[in-house]
């Protein structure tokens, strides 16, 4: 009898340490993500948030600020109709998986060529991912994440439409199947619209360079270094919420052996 009332309070306590090893394991795990990961970051943060401003016509190699009107070498048009100086649309299929459901991208198509950036009379051609770079775009989703070593960029808000405009259709032709579980998402920059430019610039040119490599925004870069705050945040946001939860199980486990003790 003196076994079978004992065997449960070995057992909490055998938990109770379990979940007291865990608690000191969470515990290392944010104080690395606080004392390095988001430290580092933090202050890169901090760094691209004071930026200096540049003007065309001037050349730099850090980075830096430029603001302008964007245009384009000629006229185009989203596949929606829509005068565009740059612009990227996608075609995402909604699956089904039990009571989950998924977006696939089936087909993406746009136009970011012969881009030029004019403030004051001057003119230089926009060249942040003339070359190898990869880009990222913002959708505007809770806690969206940016890389820093993808070049950004802000269109403001994306459009979306069940109804999958005709030129995208022959742009993706074969890649797709008509059905209810398709939509359309459609983002762009009209000709003539202010933004701000993050990259390096020589005499003729802005181009990406350092880290991130270039940002392309229409709102002041604002919604960027938002995005770049939670890729920081969220490490340390992980590392709380580890935290709250292997003291919380601490806590649960310590008032049963304590009630059991009792």
């Amino acid at each position: 009898m003196k076994k079978r009332a004992l065997w449960p309070v070995v057992r909490t306590a055998a938990v109770t340490g379990f979940y007291a090893l865990c608690a000191v394991g969470a515990l290392g795990f944010a104080d690395h993500c606080l004392g390095k990961v988001g430290a580092t970051a933090l202050r890169r943060l901090y760094e691209l948030s004071h930026l200096p401003e540049r003007h065309l016509g001037e050349s730099w190699t850090s980075p830096a600020l430029v603001r302008g009107t964007l245009h384009t070498g000629a006229p185009r048009q989203t596949p929606s109709g829509s005068a565009s100086a740059i612009w990227y649309g996608w075609i995402e299929e909604e699956h089904k998986s039990g009571k989950n459901s998924y977006t696939v991208i089936v087909c993406a198509k746009g136009e970011d060529e012969e881009l030029e950036l004019r403030q004051d009379g001057r003119l230089a051609r926009l060249e942040l991912f003339a070359g190898s770079e990869h880009v990222a775009l913002l959708k505007g989703l809770p806690l969206e994440t940016l890389p820093l070593d993808r070049v950004a960029l802000d269109f403001g808000e994306v459009g979306r439409s069940r109804a999958i405009p005709l030129p995208m259709q022959r742009l993706c032709e074969g890649k797709f199947r008509p059905g209810s579980n398709l939509s359309y998402r459609e983002a762009s920059i009209p000709p003539g619209e202010a933004v701000t430019v993050l990259g390096c610039a020589s005499a003729e040119a802005v181009h990406s360079c350092g880290s991130p490599p270039g940002a392309l925004s229409r709102r002041q870069l604002r919604p960027v270094l938002r995005a770049y705050a939670n890729a920081a945040l969220n490490p340390i946001r992980g590392a709380a919420a580890l935290v709250g939860l292997a003291l919380g199980l601490l806590a649960s486990a310590l008032l049963k052996l304590r009630s059991g003790a009792s």
